[in-house]
């Protein structure tokens, strides 16, 4: 036997043992029945879109399912209740949720406990309109990461289109909001007056608020609405776009924040608002077109939110005010209010002041032929320790003015818009 015929008789039991290893060895790793897919889609619970069928409780069973994010179809869903959205859930797809009822068309499931991690984009929230109505679009309670993104939202009366309350870590971008209204000059059920906001960002901290649409918000004379109302810290609002709203952007006790990029139009009151106690917040780089009481206004303030504190420690740089006090006082609910640029509002010297605040580098400019800004900035009563300088001032009648002995408001009070 050669040496070569040695090495196979040899190598013949061992190809032998080899091979059954490997077959042993594939018999072990070979994978497992494949499981029936079980995808998180609404159809999945029996909610089908434009059949004319209420999908309110199919969609909730798919909600309630712990599968997840719920995937909608195109097309019309029918809800007669609220949604409620329980923690590592959401709604999400190309869809329209028609709500025919008078309530919140969405919650968080456990809004006192909390929830976390919750998704929203996507779809239409079309609510039927009832006059002065308190019920919200969606409203998130104690949630900690969510995310609202590219939802519509028509049909808000007399509350919000948005909510996040006592939230964190939260972003609301590309979402559409528009077509508010509401008239009732009282008190409404739940025991507050009107308040239209689109977005409501109300004691919730880091997030973002960047590239939404808002638009259309009538809250009649008198009655406040705004496009965002911001009272958290730690929050960037950026590119937004706002327009035809009572005021563009409202911080009250509010911290750490930035207002940048947005650019708002035909505003009915103040453009930018920020005050009652507000601190350590940069407004910066906007561009306000048309406001018809300022475009921006820093005030101190006392309420329910912030008590008496000041409002101090802020920045107003780099910002561009066109044509603010655009329409005439004599017509205007408020005619009282003076018309500026930027203004510098103290109230009532028994409040905290409006302290440390800084207005440099602003762009003003009045281009109607006459001029109808009365100030480039104004500064009243009960302001301690500002800043006021390289401003660029075209067209006010005059380009700035301090008042140390009348503030605009009297000892009945303020009327705050």
């Amino acid at each position: 036997m050669t040496g070569s015929e040695k090495n196979s008789a040899r190598s013949k039991p061992l190809t032998a043992a080899l091979a059954g290893m490997l077959a042993l060895t594939l018999v072990t790793l070979a994978p497992a029945p494949a499981i029936a897919d079980t995808a998180c889609d609404a159809a999945g619970s029996g909610a089908v879109p434009d059949d004319g069928v209420d999908d309110t409780a199919a969609l909730q069973a798919a909600l309630s399912s712990g599968c997840g994010v719920v995937a909608l179809d195109s097309g019309r869903y029918l809800l007669s209740d609220t949604l409620r959205v329980p923690g590592g859930s959401g709604l999400s797809g190309a869809a329209t949720l028609h709500q025919t009822a008078d309530v919140d068309t969405i919650l968080n499931a456990d809004p006192a406990g909390g929830d976390a991690d919750i998704t929203l984009e996507g779809f239409v929230l079309d609510k039927d309109f009832v006059n002065n109505s308190i019920a919200d679009g969606i409203r998130l309670e104690n949630v900690d990461g969510l995310r609202i993104d590219g939802v519509e939202i028509t049909g808000i009366s007399a509350r919000s289109g948005i909510e996040l309350l006592n939230s964190r870590d939260f972003t609301v971008t590309d979402n559409h909001l528009h077509g508010y209204s509401a008239d009732d000059p009282g008190i409404l059920p739940d025991g507050d007056p009107i308040s239209i906001d689109a977005i409501y960002i109300r004691m919730s901290d880091d997030g973002l608020v960047a590239h939404n649409r808002i638009e259309d918000l009538d809250g009649g004379p008198r009655l406040q609405s705004d496009g965002i109302f911001l009272t958290g810290d730690d929050v960037i609002v950026e590119h937004n776009v706002i327009r035809n709203v009572g005021e563009a952007i409202d911080l009250g006790a509010a911290e750490n924040n930035t207002i940048r990029f947005n650019r708002a139009t035909d505003i009915s009151g103040w453009g930018l608002k920020m005050g009652n106690g507000s601190r350590n917040n940069e407004i910066t780089a906007n561009y306000v077109l048309r406001a018809q009481l300022a475009g921006i206004v820093v005030f101190n303030g006392a309420s329910s939110i912030a008590g008496n504190g000041p409002t101090e420690n802020n920045s107003v740089t780099f910002n561009t005010v066109v044509n603010a006090g655009s329409q005439d006082r004599t017509t205007h609910p408020f005619p009282e209010i003076p018309r500026a640029g930027i203004s510098l509002h103290g109230y009532h010297s028994e409040w905290a002041p409006v302290t440390n605040t800084r207005v440099e580098h602003n762009v003003i400019i009045d281009t109607y032929s006459p001029h109808r800004m009365e100030y480039g900035i104004w500064e009243d009563l009960n302001n301690v320790g500002n800043t006021v300088k390289n401003n660029v001032i075209v067209g006010a009648l005059k380009a700035s003015f301090r008042d140390d002995t009348t503030p605009w408001c009297d000892a009945t009070g303020c009327g705050e818009y």
